[in-house]
C-alpha cells in the first residue's frame, strides 16, 4: 500500500511539475485573455 502511494505521489508530482511549465510557457497569454474575458465571467457567474 505504502508503494502505491508513493507512486501516485510521484505521479501528481511529475504533472504539477509539467504543468506549471506549461503554464509559464503560455502565461501571457493567459493573462490576456483573463483581462479579456474578465466582464462576461461578471455576466455569467459559473
Amino acid at each position: 500500500m505504502k508503494s502505491r502511494l508513493f507512486t501516485l505521489h510521484q505521479l501528481i508530482t511529475t504533472y504539477h511539475h509539467d504543468i506549471k511549465k506549461k503554464s509559464e510557457e503560455v502565461n501571457s497569454v493567459n493573462s490576456y485573455m483573463e483581462k479579456k474575458n474578465f466582464t462576461d465571467v461578471q455576466y455569467y457567474p459559473g
